[in-house]
Order: C-alpha cells, then sequence, then structure tokens
C-alpha cells in the first residue's frame, strides 16, 4: 500500500473535483453512511485536506476504490495508475497486456506521465466491427465520434455515377464499437470494479467525414509514383448512437500534433486480429535517401509492431498527443529493410480534410445526452428548455467557438441554472472548472482574486511582484506581471483540460475594486490568444474590450433565459421516463404536462421570480409518484 502523503502529492484535481470522486467511491455504501468530502476538509490546505480524507477512506476499507475513482477521472499525475499495474503484476502472473504497458513505459524518461496518458487511451481505443466481424481499430475524438482508418469499414462505402466513394443506405447499424477500460485489465477482482468493455453501435446517420485511400492501397499496393497517395487520407469518422464519450472523455484533435522526428518514439493502440487491446511502442521511421515531399507530409512510417486488425488504431508521441492514424505495413520504397515498417496518416492532414469541407464536426444533439437533470451538486433539479444551450456548450467545447459565453434574462428564469448544468455536463477529468461568485468578487483586490482562483483550481497562487516594487502603472504591472503568471500556472495545473472560469449573479453585485475588474477583463482578452480557455459570464452588465467585440460571434455568444413552456415540461417527463425505461404511456404525459404547465402558470402570475424554483419542486414531485406508482 502507498503512503498517504505519496497518493496526496499524485493528486492533481482541484478540491470540488476531488470532492466528486471522494464520494463516487462510496457508492456501494447505504446513502445515510457516507462521508462527504466538505465534512473532512477543514483545514483549507489542499494536501491536508486530501490526506484526511485518503485517511478515512483507508480506515473505512474503500481507499482502493477512491484510488481507481481518481485514475478513472484522470485527477492524478499518473503515479497511481503506474504503481496500480505494478501492484498487480507483483500480486498476479503478469498477463499479455499487463506486461505490454510495463514494457512501453520503461522506453520513456518520465513514465509517470505516460501512465496517465495510457490510462486514458485505453479509455478511448476501441475495437471496429462490422456485422459482428472485428475489421480494425478506432479511438473516441468526440462525445460520440470515433475515428479510424477508412479501409476499415470501405464495405460500407460504393462507388456513385461519378465515380466517388459515398456511404451506402443504412448501414450504420452494421457498425459496433467496443470499448475497453484501464482498471479492468489491471483486475483487482473486486466487485467495484468496472466491466471489461462496452459495445455501442454507430447511429443511423453514422458518416461524419471520410477520405478514402488511394486506389493501389485499397488493393494491398503502393504506387509507383508516392506523391499520388496526397489527398487520400484513408480515414472516416463514425457518429455512434450514444455519447459514450461523457463517460470516458477523448482524445483532442490537436492542430499542433506534429509528426515526431526520425527515430524518436511512437505508441500504438491497437486490436490486432480482434483480439483484446494490446499497446507497442517502436520507432518513427525513415527513408534512405529522405523523400520530403512525401515523408511526413503525406505518410509517415514507424516501427512498432501491428498486425491485420491494427488498422486505425491511434499513434501517440512521447508527450502522448495524437499525431497519426496507423493505416498499413510498408513495403519497399526505401523503408528500413532490417524490420518491419509501417506506414500511417498524419492528424494534420485529416484536421486540413475536415477544416476544407467547411463543415465543422457535429455536436451531440441533446435527445443524446443523458443530461436531464443537474444532478447531486444541483440537487437533481430538472433541466428544461436547455437543448440550445447545451448544443452552445458542447460547440465551444470541441469546436472552440464560442469561447466567451454571456447568459442573460430576468430573475427566476434560470440564468444561474445554467451554470450548474455545465458544471454536470463535463467532466472533472477533461475540463477544470473554476466557479467564482459576483458576492466574493465584488471586495475582493487583485491578488486575492488571484488568490483565489489559485486556491479553486488546486494550485499555490503564483509569487507577483508588488506593483510599488515596478517602474510601471498598475495596468501594465496586471497586463505584464499578473496574467502572464496566472495563465502560466493554469497552463501548467490543466494537464490538458479545458479551463472553465464560471462567473455567477453578475447583475446583482458591483465589483467595487477597479483595478480586479480590470483584472478580468485583461483575463478575458487571453481567449484571444489560448484556444484551451473558456469562460461564462451570468448576468454580465458591463462593455466587453473592443478587442473580444469585434470578434463576435466567433468568439463570443449571449444566450437568454426565458419561461418554462409547455413542451419544456413535456420534452423533460419523455426523457426522465425513457431514461428509467418506465412504462408510461403517452396520454399519461400529455395530461400530465398540461396539468403541471398551467399550476406554473398560476407560479409566474403570483411570483415570476420564484415561479420555476417551485416549478421544478412540483416536477420531481411528478416524478416521484410517476416512479412510485409504476413500481408498485
Amino acid at each position: 500500500m502507498q503512503l498517504i502523503e505519496e497518493i496526496a502529492e499524485a493528486i492533481n484535481s482541484s478540491r470540488d473535483a476531488f470532492g466528486n470522486v471522494f464520494l463516487r467511491a462510496q457508492a456501494a455504501i447505504p446513502p445515510a453512511q457516507r462521508i462527504l468530502f466538505d465534512a473532512i476538509a477543514t483545514s483549507g490546505n489542499d494536501q491536508e485536506d486530501f490526506k484526511a480524507a485518503i485517511r478515512v477512506a483507508q480506515a473505512e476499507g474503500w481507499l482502493d476504490a477512491l484510488l481507481d475513482a481518481v485514475i478513472d477521472e484522470g485527477l492524478e499525475n499518473g503515479r497511481l495508475a503506474k504503481s496500480t499495474v505494478e501492484a498487480a503484476l507483483k500480486k498476479n502472473n503478469p498477463n499479455a497486456a499487463l506486461q505490454a504497458i510495463t514494457n512501453v513505459a520503461g522506453a520513456f524518461a518520465q513514465p509517470d506521465i505516460l501512465y496517465r496518458g495510457i490510462a486514458n487511451a485505453m479509455k478511448w481505443t476501441g475495437k471496429v466491427s462490422i456485422d459482428g466481424n472485428a475489421k480494425g481499430t478506432g479511438i473516441l475524438i468526440g462525445p460520440h465520434l470515433v475515428l479510424t482508418a477508412w479501409h476499415v469499414v470501405s464495405e460500407l462505402f460504393e462507388r456513385d455515377a461519378a465515380d466517388k466513394w459515398v456511404p451506402r443506405q443504412s448501414s450504420g447499424p452494421r457498425i459496433q464499437v467496443e470499448f475497453g477500460n484501464f482498471l479492468s485489465i489491471v483486475n483487482r477482482g473486486e466487485a467495484l470494479q468496472p466491466a471489461p468493455s462496452t459495445q455501442v453501435k454507430a447511429h443511423n446517420d453514422w458518416c461524419v467525414s471520410y477520405s478514402a485511400c488511394q486506389d493501389d492501397e485499397l488493393n494491398n499496393s503502393l504506387p509507383e509514383d508516392l506523391t499520388l497517395l496526397d489527398n487520400h487520407w484513408d480515414y472516416v469518422i463514425v457518429k455512434l448512437s450514444r455519447a459514450i464519450g461523457l463517460e470516458r472523455r477523448w482524445a483532442p484533435l490537436d492542430a499542433r500534433a506534429t509528426v515526431p522526428m526520425v527515430d524518436e518514439s511512437v505508441i500504438v493502440f491497437q486490436h490486432p486480429g480482434g483480439h483484446t487491446m494490446k499497446v507497442d511502442q517502436g520507432k518513427v521511421g525513415g527513408v534512405d535517401p529522405p523523400n520530403p515531399r512525401v515523408f511526413p507530409r503525406i505518410r509517415f512510417l514507424h516501427h512498432a509492431n501491428t498486425m491485420s486488425g491494427s488498422s486505425g488504431g491511434p499513434c501517440f508521441d512521447k508527450h502522448f498527443m495524437l499525431f497519426g492514424l496507423h493505416q498499413g505495413q510498408w513495403d519497399g520504397h526505401g523503408g528500413d529493410q532490417k524490420m518491419v515498417t509501417n506506414r500511417g496518416i498524419p492528424i494534420l492532414n485529416i484536421l486540413s480534410c475536415i477544416n476544407d469541407s467547411g463543415t465543422p464536426l457535429p455536436t451531440p444533439e441533446c435527445s443524446e445526452l443523458p443530461v436531464w437533470t443537474i444532478g447531486k451538486e444541483g440537487a437533481y433539479e430538472p433541466v428544461l428548455g436547455c437543448d440550445d444551450f447545451q448544443t452552445l456548450i458542447w460547440r465551444s467545447a470541441m469546436s472552440g467557438t464560442p469561447r466567451l459565453v454571456i447568459i442573460a434574462g430576468d430573475r427566476g428564469r434560470g440564468k444561474t441554472h445554467r451554470l450548474s448544468l455545465i458544471n454536470s455536463m463535463l467532466s472533472d477529468g477533461a475540463h477544470l472548472k473554476i466557479n467564482l461568485s459576483s458576492e466574493a468578487l465584488s471586495t475582493i483586490s487583485v491578488t486575492g482574486l488571484v488568490s483565489l482562483i489559485s486556491g479553486i483550481a488546486g494550485f499555490s497562487a503564483p509569487a507577483l511582484t508588488p506593483v510599488s516594487e515596478m517602474e510601471s502603472t498598475a495596468t501594465v504591472w496586471m497586463r505584464d506581471e499578473v496574467i502572464p503568471k496566472l495563465m502560466d500556472s493554469l497552463q501548467n495545473i490543466r494537464t490538458g483540460r479545458l479551463v472553465w472560469i464560471l462567473i455567477a449573479d453578475l447583475n446583482n453585485y458591483s465589483i467595487k475594486d477597479k483595478q480586479t475588474s480590470q483584472l478580468l477583463l485583461l483575463l478575458y482578452e487571453q481567449l484571444k490568444r489560448v484556444d484551451w480557455l473558456r469562460v461564462v459570464l451570468d448576468g454580465f452588465k458591463g462593455d466587453l474590450p473592443a478587442s473580444l467585440s469585434d470578434h463576435t460571434p466567433q468568439l463570443v455568444e449571449r444566450e437568454r433565459a426565458a419561461d418554462a413552456t409547455q413542451t419544456h415540461i413535456q420534452t423533460f417527463l419523455e426523457r426522465f421516463t425513457a431514461h428509467l425505461e418506465l412504462p408510461v404511456d403517452a396520454t399519461t404525459i400529455r395530461v400530465t404536462t398540461e396539468l403541471v404547465h398551467q399550476e406554473y402558470t398560476e407560479f409566474l402570475n403570483d411570483d415570476s421570480e420564484t415561479a420555476l424554483k417551485r416549478l421544478n419542486r412540483k416536477l420531481k414531485a411528478v416524478v416521484a409518484v410517476l416512479f412510485k406508482t409504476v413500481n408498485q
């Protein structure tokens, strides 16, 4: 068992995110016996409070469940994942999958960091099958999107009259993707371990974007003129029938994902021969003499071990950035003849193809999302009339626009409620959420704001040179000293996550310190510079900097919360009954909706500011009755 101090030092999490997994680790315990992190976290120091929580978990016998939850959510620096695997190897006979992981990690200078990437990629990588027959490998790149090689599913395409490859109609349900799990490979044999795999079918409208391979490649050959491979990117993005990535997260498609230099390391995740997942580490290959027109511009070579079924497998560099897809074996053409050489497609070419199409990757439709209540942190409040808002937030998370969202609306219409919805929608492992209240900001200083953000995000406030010691104005000091150090700290703590700054109730409080207000505006301006920052302002009353306003709507979008409608109420009830698979007929839903809406109208006439809260209480009472009636 690791020392409590070592476990606490490995945790890379905000207090709120740790509190969530601390409670999740107690899922098998009766509710009355569960312990909240806030009841333990009394020192105000993250490390000390994490230690206290770990001691409680150890004393109560569910420390392993807590560690698994932290690893599963990606809230540690990789050391816990590494020690979990090493402990399993000592306890059990090393199986092939675990041994492969340890062998891969041994080739890297920072295996702790690598293990964190491995734990994620093993949840993102899936086996692609058609009609139940394994065909290749794919990787999640969105909540409901899987990227794989086009030739893996080429049988689902046909040539049209213009001799162009097009998807066959109604072929989506034939595709199935099976996802494994890092912790299931460790296999402690405990009841709380996750299921070994999850299977998801493709959506009826399954083909999002694609580029066929070159005809010679489809026939297991290569053209004599390798430049003919240009613009044949051999990829397809498959839309799944449900957004499984909400649970597992997904690999980002990053415009900085360049192919490593020759002899640099590459890690390939794959399902060779349709078997269980394997991981192999090799080197990036090259040709002699070099051919820069082809390598690595059109294809890249690598020496990781693969076989049939590995096509479409993700290729990661030593920083665990996804930079390519494995395509197949490379025969001759100047490659290294002393070892097996494989070829792959650079991710940058796939990104370019997607961008050139002019059609952004789709965000999940609200019917595909499970967010119909806020959840524990929001007292299970119903989600009403927020479909467009959820789509907006997913678009911001996936495509990067908008980066600033301003929520407006009269009191009692649920605008602040939307911040709770964001917290419920976005996983802690992929999103660092910094929730600020305007009441706290109203009396805080610049240094106090930096300390507040640092404390919530989970890092020590950066040391700031006082403005009195700098030969500059307060504005220049904030621009050249405060903002750079704050942004650097956020960059270091985020570990690949998007950072969301959510400020509530700005219409109810005014920020008294002009410098604090100016610092916030300077922080908003960082949205133009970094692609990992998002800001959501509830009730913002001021003027945006001209540099942001000029970019609307690319960077800025506004959302207005309004009264709930009868359609909103009916949609909620339909989602509730569908989610719990309750056999409630359409007539019951319709009549219940009409009765609830009539009461809501009376609530509005009585006191519009409290009407939504009263409606939510009514809906929770109604669904409790429905659930009890059906299960009697």
